[in-house]
């Protein structure tokens, strides 16, 4: 049953936002699953493609396939790279840098808020409204 939950978790928070779902993911799979970090990463990776695919499926019409193309060749190298030495990496500096993301993400949304009104008479300007 957690599982399911996990997965369920996971997908509400990738279909409504788009990213996140591994900041949702690894503290669920920690204390439903009682992985230890690595191993919750490692579920984390797998969790977020599956409902990454699902999600881009249904809206693959909106992609920038270069873009897209860009990131997927960029992120590909770095990530296999760093695999290779997870296992010597000690948990508390993966816990580390996952703090530091999450806060450096909840820095950035709360940020963007505030210039929300800028960003939609931007878009508006750009759109030919």
């Amino acid at each position: 049953m957690d599982w399911l939950f996990i997965g369920f978790i996971v997908g509400v928070v990738l279909g409504l936002t788009g990213a996140g779902g591994g900041l949702v993911s690894v503290p669920l799979f920690l204390h439903l699953a009682h992985f230890d970090l690595k191993q919750a990463t490692v579920y984390s990776l797998l969790a977020v493609f599956l409902g990454s695919v699902m999600h881009w499926i249904l809206q693959r019409s909106k992609t920038q396939y270069l873009i897209s193309l860009g990131i997927f060749t960029f992120s590909l190298l770095p990530s296999f790279y760093v695999a290779q030495y997870k296992n010597s990496i000690p948990e508390n500096i993966i816990g580390i840098v996952l703090i530091i993301i999450s806060l450096f993400s909840l820095y950035r949304f709360w940020q963007g808020r505030g210039n929300q009104d800028q960003v939609s008479t931007d878009e508006k300007i750009t759109a030919g409204y």
